[in-house]
């Protein structure tokens, strides 16, 4: 019957839910090529309300759906069932259940007439907004842009207003700060769209920057901030480049996050710190170079912690027999409708090679096994898969095997093996999306709750190249920000290791919760820093303790009396939270983490009474006992 729109109708304000389930389940491979778009039929309008102009989408249809769908004889029925089964569709219009009747889809004269009429802006305009005679206002665009007058006449009829009184006078209009690539401005966004609404000619800024940064380093972003007077006329000041674009430069970052707990990929030297802190000077507020470098610091500072540092941590707390991975996790800040979804391949490889399956007629399957695929067929393997089978990694196929493969849809695509084009694996460049499979290309995808995981190592490779995978993986992945996101993107990024803690720290609810249950035993915790608290232990005479400040470090003092106590919490702690226990001293004598976790096994002071008084208890009892036995006989 080939492809046609059909109509489903869904509970009131879920059109756009619907929309998104069935689309993400689309692209998943879901419903085998037998559903292949969905639609809210909508509207714009043009609004003028209060003075205002605004743009707004109203639904064509509420409560309805149109999904394009091809309904073969042979599966038409489960796709409608499968379909019937989303959250918030109440039907498909046009299906009797009860009567098994093929819905009948909508025709092309309507489908062409919503699709067209969708990017029409339609204009309702609203009443004026209410003026006073003798009211000052300012008139906010025409030749007289920003004079300013009191009102005279108000024309309601004509949606008109007559103002007299104008007060003219050249001034400054406003300021405009932009940061625009030295000797490389154009017109174009965000050039143009921030000077135009004041009158400023864009060309003639364009000219005049790049005259000015010609000598500058080309690409460089460089600050600038516009005056523009009320006569439209307009000078500028230049600015030295944000210290953050400075430093990811100097780290040979090509994107970074603007979040203040994002985890920079690379640490700064004191090198690099005073090279910036000079370029930097200018504009800061600082009376020496030393001052600029502590102020270039904090804002390095702010941009995360030390991703070496953690990387070697991961490592470090690696307890398994086995070369575990390095498992990277990164939190988005992503709305419901929201998908982040694609491949990327990694420089340094660490993985086996991939069992890669391919799906192929002709030449293109001789071209499939000279690349080196593991197995190669067409129909043949789709029946062997219907059996059961399914020893392999990834599966290649051409579009023409398409029809074939949607057959073997629901076992594929609940395993994450189902081709897509979004993942480059259906393709008629065999040979390419092969070589690209065996150099490690990896898939990665945001979860329902925004978390991705991605394997970046292995706790045997150096630190160095699992950071250049980091790299270039939040490289990648900050390219697919949502264009509709506002905000950061990047909540927050933790790596582990394989059954290892993942470097994070703690959360504010865990921290609080630990503080409580050592206070309740005479103990003390304070996250400290690592050079302070090794003149610390210093002078306590804490030698041996040394070795155990690297990475975030928090020393918790106690009671001789509650000691093993305070050992046993924080060891129940560990099992439940990201916290590592690395060391100890006890009594002078320095403990390891393994010995720390033997002497939580041992008695507190009252503990330890409580079983002395037990046995001793015990004693007394069995020899009263004796005596009364004796004493009885003895009567005898």
């Amino acid at each position: 019957m080939g492809r046609a729109w059909y109509i489903l109708q869904t509970a009131s304000q879920y059109e756009k839910k619907v929309e998104q389930e069935i689309r993400n389940k689309i692209e998943d491979g879901y419903f085998s090529g037998f559903v292949t778009d969905v639609l809210v039929p909508v509207e714009k309008a043009e609004e003028i309300k209060q003075g205002k102009k605004r743009i707004v989408e109203r639904k064509v249809w509420p409560g309805y759906v149109m999904v394009e769908m091809d309904l073969p004889e042979s599966a038409w029925r489960e796709v409608l069932t499968e379909l019937r089964k989303i959250s918030g569709v109440s039907s498909v219009v046009g299906y009797d259940a009860n009567r098994r009747e093929r819905p009948l889809p909508m025709s092309q004269e309507e489908v062409r007439r919503i699709t067209v009429n969708a990017g029409e802006v339609k204009t309702s305009i609203a009443l004026l907004q209410e003026f006073e005679i003798g009211q000052e206002v300012k008139i906010k665009s025409g030749p007289f842009k920003d004079f300013q007058g009191k009102l005279e006449e108000v024309d309601y009829s004509r949606k008109r207003v007559k103002e007299v009184t104008f007060v003219a006078k050249k001034k400054v209009s406003t300021y405009v700060k932009l940061q625009v690539p030295a000797g490389k401005a154009t017109p174009a966004p965000p050039v143009g769209p921030a000077l135009g609404p004041h009158g400023v000619s864009a060309p003639q800024f364009v000219q005049q920057f790049n005259d000015r940064t010609k000598s500058f380093e080309s690409g460089l972003i460089i600050p600038v901030v516009i005056t523009v007077y009320s006569d439209k006329s307009f000078d500028f000041v230049l600015k030295t480049p944000p210290a953050s674009v400075l430093i990811k430069k100097e780290l040979g970052l090509s994107s970074g996050s603007k979040e203040s707990h994002k985890v920079k990929v690379g640490a700064l030297t004191k090198e690099q710190l005073r090279k910036i802190a000079e370029i930097k000077m200018p504009d800061l507020n600082a009376n020496d170079i030393e001052a600029a470098m502590r102020i270039v610091a904090g804002t390095a500072r702010s941009m995360g912690v030390d991703l070496a540092e953690a990387v070697a941590l991961a490592k470090e707390t690696s307890y398994v027999k086995f070369d575990a991975s390095l498992d990277f996790s990164v939190k988005l800040n992503l709305k419901k409708s929201h998908t982040v979804r694609d491949t990327v391949v990694l420089p340094n490889q660490f993985k086996e090679e991939k069992r890669i399956l391919v799906f192929a007629k002709g030449e293109k399957a001789e071209e499939a096994r000279i690349a080196g695929a593991s197995y190669v067929g067409d129909e043949d393997l789709v029946e062997k898969i219907k059996g059961g089978w399914l020893d392999f990694d990834v599966a290649v196929s051409t579009p023409d095997m398409m029809r074939e493969v949607g057959k073997i849809g629901m076992v594929l695509g609940r395993r994450g093996l189902m081709p897509n084009p979004k993942t480059q694996t259906v393709t008629t460049d065999v040979a390419g999306a092969i070589a690209q499979l065996k150099k490690g290309r990896t898939e990665f995808r945001a979860d329902k709750t925004g978390v991705i995981n991605i394997a970046v190592g292995k706790v045997s490779m150096d630190s160095e190249l699992v950071i250049e995978n980091i790299k270039v993986f939040m490289n990648e992945l900050l390219k697919r920000k949502p264009s509709d996101l506002k905000g950061d993107f990047v909540k927050s990024l933790a790596i582990s290791s394989t059954m290892g803690p993942d470097y994070r720290g703690l959360s504010v609810s865990q921290l609080t919760s630990l503080r409580r249950k050592l206070r309740e035993n005479s103990a003390d915790l304070k996250v400290v820093k690592n050079n302070l608290a090794k003149i610390a232990f210093k002078n306590l005479n804490y030698n041996g303790l040394d070795a155990y400040l690297k990475g975030p470090t928090t020393v918790i003092s106690a009671q001789p009396d509650s000691s093993s106590q305070v050992a046993r919490i924080l060891h129940d702690y560990t099992s439940e939270s990201t916290l590592l226990i690395k060391g100890g001293m006890v009594e002078g004598e320095v403990y390891s983490a393994e010995q720390v976790i033997e002497f939580s096994k041992l008695p507190n002071r009252l503990e330890a009474i409580a079983q002395f008084m037990g046995v001793l208890n015990g004693a007394m009892s069995k020899l009263a006992r004796t005596l009364k036995a004796l004493a009885e006989a003895k009567s005898e």
